[in-house]
């Protein structure tokens, strides 16, 4: 499985039916692979909100420190609080080699140019 293989092992599945579509399989899928590496200095973001302590509030445009990254293609960061999925180019590549369908990739909030799959 893709997810698996980028984000190296660290997620968790769950079976999902879906009314009208019960003889396809389908998942749920919650990435468990924290890397720290957003540079919060340079991430635009809103301000926390609610109980959140010691996260930032919605990420727009993310930046990455690459000293920091450990070479997942698919991860989230530890200082979001909605878990949002961040992926690598290769992730993108290897997501269309598959043909897999279903997903919408951006460079950031409101991309209009995000890449549809």
């Amino acid at each position: 499985m893709l997810f698996d293989w980028a984000a190296r092992g660290k997620l968790r599945t769950s079976s999902t039916k879906i009314i009208g579509r019960e003889d396809e399989d389908f998942f749920q899928v919650w990435v468990l692979n924290f890397v720290d590496c957003l540079d919060e200095a340079k991430t635009v973001a809103s301000p926390p909100g609610g109980f959140y302590k010691g996260k930032i509030g919605v990420i727009k445009r993310p930046v990455f420190d690459e000293s920091r990254w450990d070479g997942s293609d698919l991860f989230v960061v530890p200082q979001d609080p909605s878990f949002c999925f961040f992926c690598t180019e290769n992730f993108v590549a290897q997501w269309k080699a598959a043909k897999l369908k279903g997903a919408m990739f951006s460079r950031h909030m409101m991309d209009p140019d995000a890449i549809r799959c």
